[in-house]
């Protein structure tokens, strides 16, 4: 195979070259990952023709690519890249031996149908005779490191073949452990290795499956020592963890302190951060609190940047943990050790950054309020005295963490919170400040933090696009909404400050307007609270006209004004509703939208008009125009107003008042304000009488503008649809009502209607017939 030069080999032999020749590590790296993508394909499209040799020799050749001098630096990304192109191959072959099973036996077909193994007593010879076959090539290979990957590869398919050579997976891998040792370079040495691991972990089995992979893990450690001095040696760190990893998870609990202790003599003492990271995240919480000593004493050894990448591991495995056996006191002192190591003046900032929020994870996890804020303090101090735009993103991500991981509360009342949050510029700022507004819980507590985060926030939407800003208004209504204090005078206050701070936004001015009213409803029927809430219906009533859209003012005076009847403030609820009739002067037929679209605002229309119908009808009588003199102010607007020539709004409106008025005066209204009184109207005669002339007014405008409309062609369509109200509009009224107001043409019906039932106790109502209306 190896003497054999075909075209595929020589393209890919060509290929090497090329990266081995080239200049400048940076495009070379760009060059071995399309070169590596470049091998797989080749390897696919061989495999999918039927030229299983060449893809064979193809992945011969990416294996060579680990073994180039000039990329030492690429590990672990060379490996895993060639890794691919390795289990690709590996796949190939177990699927082609796993369908030629299923073909010669029907058992086995059986078992892969149903995702099981077969054994390696009923797989067919075919299969077996296949598998040795690919063994046999394997072992005709005579360079090392491409012939122990090829059968790594291929390690999966071993069952095939274990019967016929009388050999368990367990000695096969006891011998690639061996074999590896042979591998001169000690980067891919030790990424073999790895990839030793990863192969064994799907062909061992049983509880202590990786026993015997522990002697690799010592070879592993003998290497490192004796290539201490390299200055590459810190790129073997991944595989190194992943070998400790499998050895004291999946290997012998006997043999669980040997390999620990082993670690602490012979790694520790390399002084390399990479490898002592390893460690601590490898062990226990338990195991690191016991050696923890020892541990620091190892730490104080390293560099710089080595105790800072060994202090953030340490810090957040130990906060991963939910308890700690250690006191408060314990706590503290290594907490202030591990500080002092990566306090000094040559500290780089950003490092400093990345192990200040591993520490504070750490505080926030096992220690009070006060060490969170002192570190906040002290890292204040440190990156303040470092003006660089390089720290807010490792800031933004410390920011973010901190409000993700743990309670808010224990942090963001820290003084120094704020400022470093605010040492984020632009959509960085956004990003973490909405993020901590997202984890601020309901407390009231957090009032002034959550309006200055609010305030932060606001700030920093000047370059956002719509969309977004939506958004973060929408997070900043909903944080006031959970930090509003809930007593009177302070929630005031907290509302007065919010106007003052925040924009004009829409959003924002009615959340202030709705927690106002929210607890004027809760406080508002405690006399001794009368005072503070008539503050609120103020506040309310003061922040209404800040509210750009006349709809959406209109119908939140509406509401400010039902709850002031409902807790019987009813000065307050006339002032509300006489701004919501002063509100109706800016009503307009349409509007334009941001894209050009014109919209009808007649269903916004309707809708506010409907309720203040409702609402208006059932108001305390006014101490100068008496009972439904808001009815008369919406029948003035409504026919004051230009409605669309095509529309029978105006007459339902109309329609509409002469129904609800005379609901009122039956005692079947839709708003009863029994604080206030209004149940009790039904038996005011006065009440009565105004609802009878507002719904006869009402009417008569109705017939009115039907009339005008049926003789015109273009009203014509929405007048025959306005004629159906008009005509269920019946308003019932007592026998001397209407003598009053009786003509002719009446008496002559009530003479009628009188001769036919003057024997009968006949209740004497009749619809009104208005004259030359009829």
């Amino acid at each position: 195979i190896e003497g054999d030069t075909l075209t595929d080999t020589s393209r890919a032999k060509m290929r090497v070259e090329r990266l081995d020749a080239g200049n400048g590590t940076t495009n070379s790296q760009g060059e071995l990952v399309a070169h590596v993508e470049g091998l797989n394909s080749d390897l696919n499209r061989h495999w999918q023709i039927g030229e299983k040799v060449r893809s064979l020799r193809v992945t011969i050749q990416a294996i060579k690519m680990l073994n180039i001098p000039k990329f030492p630096v690429c590990y672990p990304s060379i490996f895993m890249l060639v890794s691919v192109v390795m289990d690709t191959f590996g796949d190939f072959v177990a699927k082609r031996l796993q369908d030629l099973a299923a073909h010669n036996s029907m058992l086995v077909a059986a078992l892969i149908k149903k995702g099981q193994d077969a054994s390696a007593d009923i797989i067919p010879p075919e299969a077996v005779e296949v598998c040795t076959n690919w063994f046999l090539k394997i072992s005709s290979i005579r360079e090392l490191l491409p012939r122990i990957c090829i059968e790594l590869a291929l390690l999966k398919t071993f069952n095939y073949v274990s019967k016929k050579m009388r050999v368990n997976p367990k000695d096969v891998v006891a011998r690639l452990v061996g074999q590896v040792t042979g591998i001169a370079d000690p980067i891919v040495c030790s990424h073999i290795r790895w990839y030793l691991f990863l192969r064994s972990a799907e062909v061992l089995r049983g509880k202590e499956w990786a026993a015997v992979l522990e002697p690799a893990l010592l070879d592993q450690v003998q290497c490192m020592k004796t290539h201490a001095k390299s200055s590459t040696l810190y790129l073997v760190a991944p595989a190194f963890q992943w070998m400790l990893d499998t050895v004291l998870t999946h290997g012998r609990r006997d043999r669980r302190e040997a390999v620990i202790t082993l670690c602490f003599d012979e790694v520790l003492p390399l002084n390399c951060p990479d490898f002592t990271a390893c460690v601590v995240r490898s062990l226990s919480t338990e195991e690191l609190i016991t050696r923890i000593d020892v541990l620091m004493e190892y730490v104080e050894a390293l560099s710089v940047d080595g105790k800072i990448t060994v202090i953030r591991v340490l810090s957040l495995a130990l906060a991963e943990s939910t308890t700690l056996t250690l006191s408060k006191g314990q706590k503290t002192a290594l907490l202030s050790q591990m500080y002092g190591y990566i306090s000094g003046s040559d500290t780089p900032v950003l490092g400093f950054i990345e192990a200040m929020e591993a520490m504070l994870h750490f505080s926030c996890a096992h220690l009070a309020s006060k060490q969170v804020h002192m570190l906040l303090r002290l890292l204040r101090e440190k990156v303040t005295s470092e003006n660089n735009s390089l720290y807010e993103e490792p800031l933004k991500e410390t920011m973010s963490s901190l409000a993700e991981c743990f309670d808010a509360a224990m942090f963001i009342s820290s003084p120094d919170f704020i400022p470093l949050t605010s040492l984020i510029e632009g959509s960085k700022r956004r990003d973490v400040i909405r993020r901590i507004l997202l984890a601020v819980p309901c407390q009231e507590s957090l009032a002034n933090f959550g309006l200055e985060m609010c305030r932060l926030l606001e700030q920093s939407l000047a370059t956002t696009d719509d969309d977004d800003a939506t958004e973060m208004f929408d997070t900043i209504c909903r944080t006031l909404t959970r930090v509003a204090p809930s007593e009177i005078d302070t929630l005031v206050a907290f509302l007065c400050e919010a106007r003052h701070t925040l924009s004009d936004q829409m959003d924002i001015r009615s959340t202030l307007i709705y927690l106002a009213m929210r607890t004027a409803r809760r406080e508002g029927l405690k006399s001794h609270k009368r005072a503070q809430v008539k503050v609120l219906f103020a506040f309310a009533h003061a922040t209404l006209p800040a509210l750009v859209c006349p709809f959406r003012r209109a119908k939140i005076a509406l509401e400010c004004a039902t709850a002031a009847f409902s807790v019987s403030y009813v000065s307050q609820g006339e002032g509300l509703l006489q701004f919501t009739v002063g509100t109706l002067q800016h009503f307009i037929p349409t509007s334009t939208l941001r894209d050009g679209t014109v919209v009808s605002n007649d269903q916004k229309i309707m809708s506010i008009l409907y309720t203040l119908i409702s609402v208006g009808s059932v108001v305390p009588a006014h101490a100068t125009y008496g009972h439904q003199y808001m009815q008369h102010a919406v029948v003035k607007w409504i026919c004051e107003y230009k409605w669309p020539l095509a529309s029978s709004d105006r007459i339902q409106l109309l329609c509409a008042i002469v129904s609800v008025t005379m609901s009122c005066a039956r005692g079947t209204q839709q708003y009863s304000y029994q604080h206030c009184g209004t149940q009790n109207f039904r038996s005011d005669a006065a009440f009565g009488e105004q609802c009878f002339a507002v719904a006869e007014m009402a009417l008569g405008k109705a017939l009115h503008y039907l009339n005008k409309a049926m003789h015109d062609p273009i009203q014509n369509v929405a007048a025959q649809e306005a004629s159906r109200s008009v005509f269920n509009c019946s308003i019932p009224v007592s026998y001397t009502h209407l003598r009053a107001h009786e003509t002719p043409e009446h008496l002559v019906c009530r003479l009628l209607l009188e001769k036919k039932k003057k024997n009968s106790n006949y209740k004497k109502y009749l619809r009104i017939i208005l004259h030359n209306e009829t």
